[in-house]
């Protein structure tokens, strides 16, 4: 079911992120019994940017993951005290109860509702990189505000991490949580628009404190 290259590739790794994205969010966060939202998921191991904090530091959250296919995987890898959501995320008054998606691995991207990327077609079919043995293709998603998926949960108010990885997304989902309810400590966002995230969460009171790659940027509730 499962390369048993792949799984002898995570024996004992203890980073996991790209670029080891993870180890430099440690620099900031470093206390244990954390709680996470991890959006983008993915398999749960590759290229994640929580593993490490539930393998290392004791932490349990909410992993979401659109992709049927990958959304297996992740339940299998990932330790039965998360919360598991095959679903994307969309705003507040999204009119649909489903979203449209091109399938394309880690590079995976919505059809439908905010996106800064103006081609997601020509995105999805530049990750074909990421495929083994398959090819891209547009599939249906559950379609949910991440508000929602926090409430059902019964998720802390104050959530120590949230990870966005979701392929120009990234307002689409902030756009469905209720901030005046609900915060984070630190969000870290991959981003291509970092002006329009900056615009969205300084508002409610988020700063940003670092750049971790070149695409990847570290906020913190000034609350926290």
């Amino acid at each position: 079911m499962f390369n048993n290259r792949f799984l002898s590739s995570i024996f004992g790794k203890f980073f996991f992120g790209l670029n080891q994205l993870d180890s430099k969010i440690l620099d900031h966060i470093t206390f244990r019994n954390g709680f996470f939202v991890e959006l983008g998921a993915n398999d749960g191991i590759t290229q994640s940017n929580t593993k490490h904090f539930e393998l290392y530091k004791g932490w349990r959250g909410v992993l979401i993951e659109p992709s049927p296919k990958q959304f297996k995987k992740l339940k299998k890898f990932r330790k039965r005290k998360n919360h598991f959501f095959n679903c994307a995320c969309v705003a507040f008054g999204f009119p649909k109860n489903t979203i449209d998606m091109m399938y394309s691995n880690l590079m995976s991207v919505a059809l439908e509702g905010r996106n800064d990327i103006l081609d997601r077609v020509q995105h999805a079919k530049s990750g074909e990189f990421h495929l083994e043995h398959e090819e891209t293709f547009t599939f249906q998603a559950q379609a949910r505000t991440l508000q929602s998926i926090l409430d059902e949960c019964e998720s802390p108010k104050i959530i120590d991490l949230l990870s966005l990885d979701v392929e120009g997304a990234e307002l689409e989902v902030l756009a469905g949580v209720d901030f005046g309810g609900t915060n984070f400590r630190y969000i870290v966002i991959e981003t291509r628009s970092i002006n329009q995230v900056r615009l969205f969460l300084e508002p409610k009171n988020y700063e940003e404190i670092g750049q971790l790659t070149h695409h990847d940027f570290l906020f913190k509730w000034r609350q926290s």
